[in-house]
């Protein structure tokens, strides 16, 4: 009897375990994986030009944040491991550091075209399925709301 319940003990764990992992790794949104109803703010960091430190500067504007919201909600992302990851397009990356209600400092997440680095509870890489990300509207949003205009 104690094997057959050990047995059905362990078969549990291992199944708990399985439906976790399985649910960690299936596509979800991208604000999903964000928490974005949590997030009051947003700073970017960047190099600026003739420069080599880095800067942030916080977004401070509840429209422009719904607007990033929206834009990265259209999104599907999945979850791809911990972070393994090589620039292919720094060009094309996009640096955030999120601001949360409950006040968890948390790291700067980095977008670039198909990959996604968040680091919340741990470096997670997630890659974009619905991709990639449409640098377009990421310019455009950095030169209105993060660069006031002169494109850095």
């Amino acid at each position: 009897m104690k094997r057959i319940s050990f047995i059905i003990l362990i078969s549990g764990i291992l199944l708990f375990l399985l439906i976790n992992r399985w649910v960690d790794y299936k596509a979800k949104e991208l604000t999903d994986v964000l928490h974005a109803e949590d997030i009051i703010d947003v700073s970017y960091t960047y190099v600026p030009q003739g420069s080599d430190q880095f800067e942030n500067k916080e977004l401070g504007n509840p429209q422009a944040l719904k607007e990033l919201l929206e834009f990265l909600s259209q999104y599907q992302v999945k979850k791809t491991g911990l972070r393994d990851f090589e620039s292919q397009y720094p060009d094309e990356q996009l640096n955030l550091h999120f601001i949360y209600e409950d006040g968890i400092p948390t790291y700067s997440s980095l977008f670039e075209r198909d990959v996604v680095l968040v680091v919340l509870t741990g470096e997670n890489q997630y890659k974009v399925i619905n991709g990639p990300l449409d640098q377009e509207w990421v310019e455009e949003f950095k030169k209105k709301y993060l660069m006031g205009g002169n494109g850095q």
